[in-house]
């Protein structure tokens, strides 16, 4: 492969950007010290960056090919063995066509990982909405009143002292970087952990209280109050200052404060520990709801980061069972020719070129891979370095590129001397 294809490949797989471990019973002790939605949405942020940082894949596996495919590429273009240049070359391309399946399989992963954030997220600012709705202050504005002109449930000539509540709400201050409590980055554990909990309202409690509050004898015409919202009382009984009324009828409204219960959240089924929760995906809102919270979790750790082991790397019993390396072998070693298919033939297939003992794979190939360094100066820069290390380098593309010209020289020089003699022959036959 020449060496600019080469080059750009391992570009593009190092360009992608974007570790999973078994469910173990270890309580996340950041979500058991959840109280309230604010330390939800905080708890909820921390989980989101911290399953981020553990699994997101940053093409590895692919990145890992590509320098494979690049430190063969390397070893056969250097080397003057023919058995030896097929065995690398074989590797090379079975090696290259690894590269499209594990740059599909990271993107699939990080985009399951991208949803199961964008879950998080959700709710995180369900709980952040919580909060912000949790504390209320109640204003009444200056009552208008009516003389004796109400009619309620049958009765008649009932005075009015009538006011228009406004709620505003007046959440505190809510950190998601604060590490005051328990709730912090130190404490999620998600990666391990069965259950996480969550603070949801207590909806059980009322929201709002009305209290009738009467005193006295209210007689005649009443007026509204005018320091006491709400409040019908005899004329000259209103005062600002608090003092003690003898006549007066008062309606007194307050809310009633949140309270929070903690909702424990199982990471999976119920009744199987061994998969994740059920997620009614086709229901109105199931992005809300928290078995679909649950399920992006328990997904997000059961998912297998794509994995790649150096074909030169491998055991060589490993080889002789890689269908495309047969494939390849056969092909460079006899274009068009049968591939083996009985354990034999792809038995003296693999050692023909790889050699026929484990310590005879290893110095053929693997050493020459991983341990055996080129020692070369191009354009009186000295390199040394070993073909693995090359791979991706601004070395590697100058040593590839010398030894391929070298290659196609040779070649050319061969095809010049035998013109030549071809002409000369031809000349002796004239005679």
């Amino acid at each position: 492969m020449p060496a600019r294809a080469v080059s750009s490949k391992l570009v593009t797989i190092l360009a992608l950007g974007f570790l999973p471990a078994g469910c173990v019973a270890d309580q996340d002790k950041a979500s058991q010290a959840v109280q309230n939605p604010c330390q939800g949405a905080r708890y909820l942020k921390l989980l989101a960056d911290k399953l981020t940082a553990a699994y997101a894949d940053k093409g590895t596996a692919a990145q890992n090919a590509a320098k494979a495919e690049f430190a063969y590429a390397i070893a056969a273009a250097k080397s003057t063995d023919q058995k030896t240049q097929i065995a690398l070359k074989a590797l090379q391309t079975v090696t290259e066509a690894q590269i499209p399946t594990l740059v599909t399989q990271t993107v699939s992963y990080n985009e399951n990982l991208a949803k199961a954030r964008e879950t998080m997220k959700i709710n995180e600012a369900l709980q952040m909405s919580e909060h912000l709705a949790a504390t209320k202050e109640i204003a009444l504005t200056t009552a208008t009143h009516g003389n004796a002109g109400t009619t309620h449930r049958g009765t008649t000539g009932i005075s009015s002292c009538k006011t228009e509540a406004k709620i505003t709400y007046q959440a505190p201050n809510c950190s998601l970087e604060s590490d005051a409590d328990n709730v912090k980055a130190e404490n999620v554990n998600a990666a391990t952990t069965d259950k996480i909990v969550l603070s949801t309202t207590d909806t059980s409690h009322p929201v709002l209280t009305v209290t009738a509050l009467a005193k006295g004898t209210v007689t005649g015409t009443t007026h509204a109050s005018t320091a006491e919202p709400g409040a019908c009382i005899n004329p000259g009984e209103d005062s600002a200052t608090g003092t003690d009324r003898n006549n007066a009828f008062f309606t007194k409204l307050e809310h009633k404060t949140h309270t929070f219960k903690s909702t424990p959240i199982p990471l999976s089924k119920e009744d199987d520990s061994s998969k994740c929760p059920d997620d009614a995906t086709q229901s109105v809102g199931h992005q809300y709801k928290h078995t679909t919270l649950a399920r992006a979790i328990c997904n997000t750790r059961k998912a297998e980061l794509p994995s790649f082991t150096p074909l030169h790397r491998q055991e060589l019993s490993q080889l002789v069972s890689n269908t495309q390396l047969i494939q390849a072998l056969a092909d460079l070693d006899n274009p068009g020719a049968e591939v083996p298919t009985g354990e034999a033939a792809k038995q003296t297939l693999v050692h023909k070129f790889f050699g026929t003992t484990p310590e005879i794979f290893k110095q053929r190939i693997t050493d020459t891979i991983d341990k055996t360094k080129i020692d070369i100066k191009i354009r009186n820069t000295p390199i040394e370095k070993t073909p693995f290390d090359l791979a991706g380098t601004a070395d590697g593309v100058t040593v590839l590129a010398y030894y391929l010209g070298k290659a196609e020289a040779a070649k050319a020089q061969l095809s010049d001397s035998q013109e030549k003699l071809k002409q000369s022959e031809n000349t002796e036959k004239r005679r």
